[in-house]
């Protein structure tokens, strides 16, 4: 069962009634917050770090797996892109320090056409989140809201948007 557990949580379908939420807060969640399955998932992947016997052990190893392939696919993404702009093998290794380091804006981001992207995950989402508590812990009211803004549905970041004036990047 903990390894059906762990392998559901790691696809983002941890099964809501089985752990005993109700078809309305169901519901209710599905009108609020986006993906909620998908985000109880992997809060619960994350929790499976701190826990011993089989889930905690198959968690880290995936976590190590997975940060590795991340991060393995972000250095081949900006050689790549590097490579392609003209710059300098300085100039490269510097844009990888600065995206593999969490407290770095531009964790995980490249710059292309004057627009920052990147994976987009819950995972990644997380890890910047993190990176931002730390970077600057005296904006923590303000990043924390920031990232709760980007986790709900449509219907409520519409509303969030109309009654603040700006939409979430601040247009």
């Amino acid at each position: 069962r903990q390894l059906a557990d762990y392998i559901d949580q790691m696809r983002g379908i941890t099964s809501s009634s089985r752990i005993g939420v109700s078809p309305n807060q169901r519901v209710w969640e599905s009108a609020l917050l986006m993906a909620p399955r998908y985000r109880r998932a992997i809060a619960a992947l994350h929790t499976s770090l701190l826990e011993g016997g089989l889930r905690g052990s198959v968690a880290r190893k995936a976590y190590a797996r997975a940060m590795l392939g991340i991060a393995m696919t972000y250095v081949g993404f900006t050689i790549a892109i590097g490579a392609t702009k003209g710059k300098s093998w300085k100039q490269v290794t510097d844009d990888i320090a600065q995206g593999l380091d969490t407290r770095s804006r531009r964790f995980l981001l490249w710059e292309v056409g004057g627009q920052m992207i990147g994976p987009g995950s819950k995972f990644t989402s997380d890890l910047r989140l993190i990176g931002r508590l730390v970077r600057q812990p005296e904006d923590m009211k303000d990043t924390t809201l920031r990232w709760v803004r980007a986790q709900l549905a449509a219907a409520p970041t519409t509303a969030w948007d109309v009654l603040s004036g700006s939409g979430y990047i601040g247009e």
